[in-house]
This record gives structure tokens, sequence and C-alpha cells, in this order.
């Protein structure tokens, strides 16, 4: 009896430590491309122009960068491959980084979980449209 009020208990403490993986975003973000220093695309989406004008003004010091090609733009997110995103950890809630492909998405969330535990989030596939 005891036996299974301790398999209940702890049954019980591991469901509710158990991650559930979002869902792809879709919908209207702000957000921008960049390109990395070795040439490659990457991608930030925030739930608005004042949270990703803060993680474009960071991006640009932390990056030293003269000359900043990038703007916030409005950018519609929906089921296609162009991109692999990531929820952001540093940025808030619903905000989203990625590249163009699996592998370098997973390089940008190891590199954002540095500071932190193993992740647990997986990169996945949408389709990006940036509006005018």
């Amino acid at each position: 009896m005891m036996w299974l009020a301790g398999t209940m208990l702890l049954a019980a403490l591991s469901a509710g430590c158990a991650t559930v993986q979002p869902s792809p975003p879709t919908g209207t973000f702000w957000g921008y491309t960049s390109t990395d220093s070795t040439g490659r695309a990457e991608l930030l989406a925030t739930p608005d122009k004042p949270s990703c004008e803060k993680a474009r003004a960071t991006h640009v010091m932390v990056a030293k960068m003269v000359a900043v090609p990038f703007v916030c733009r409005r950018l519609v997110i929906s089921s296609g491959a162009d991109f692999w995103v990531v929820p952001a950890i540093y940025l808030p809630a619903a905000s989203w980084l990625g590249a163009n492909s699996r592998e370098e998405c997973a390089e940008i969330d190891k590199r954002q979980s540095r500071d932190s535990a193993v992740s647990t989030r997986q990169c996945q596939p949408v389709g990006v449209r940036l509006m005018p």
C-alpha cells in the first residue's frame, strides 16, 4: 500500500515537470531578418513593435554594428519551411528566433541556452512573409 502511494506521488510530480512543446507560431508578428557573421540568414519575431525595436537595439549593440541593414517590420508567419524557429528565452513571451535550416536553428537555441540546462525546445518549420 505504501509503495503504491509513493509511486502515485512520483507520477504526479513527474507529470507536473513535463514540458510541452509550443505549437509553431502563426499570425502577425513584428520582426526582422539579419545576416550573421558567416552570411547565414536569421529571423527574430516578437509579438509587438516595441519588443522588436528593443531586441533590435540590443542586437546592434552586441554585434557592434556600424551600419544596420535591417528594420523591424510586420511579418506574417504561417505553415511552411522558409525558416526553422525556436521559442526565444530572453525576449518577451511569444517571441521566436530562427534560421534557414534546422541545424542552424539548433545552433541559435544552443547559444541562447548557454546559461541554462539542456534545452527541451525543438526547432519547427514556418513560412514567413515580410510586409511592406
